[in-house]
């Protein structure tokens, strides 16, 4: 995960607004109905996105309409 997020912001000169969830930085991120680093691998498949934000605006919501 870090590599995706914080390392990748830093290898682009970004970690300023990119990277991690601050006050501050870029909002995207999605929530997910599991967490894929410790459920069994043969689950990963099933794990659904429940919210998306981009932004810091809800776009996605299974929940109901974004």
């Amino acid at each position: 995960m870090k590599a995706y997020s914080t390392d990748a912001a830093y290898c682009s000169y970004e970690e300023d607004r990119k990277g991690s969830i601050c006050s501050g930085k870029f909002a995207d991120f999605i929530v997910l109905s599991d967490n894929p680093t410790t459920i069994d691998p043969s689950g990963i498949k099933d794990i659904q996105v429940l919210k998306t934000y981009l932004g810091g605006n809800v776009i996605h919501d299974v929940e109901g309409s974004a």
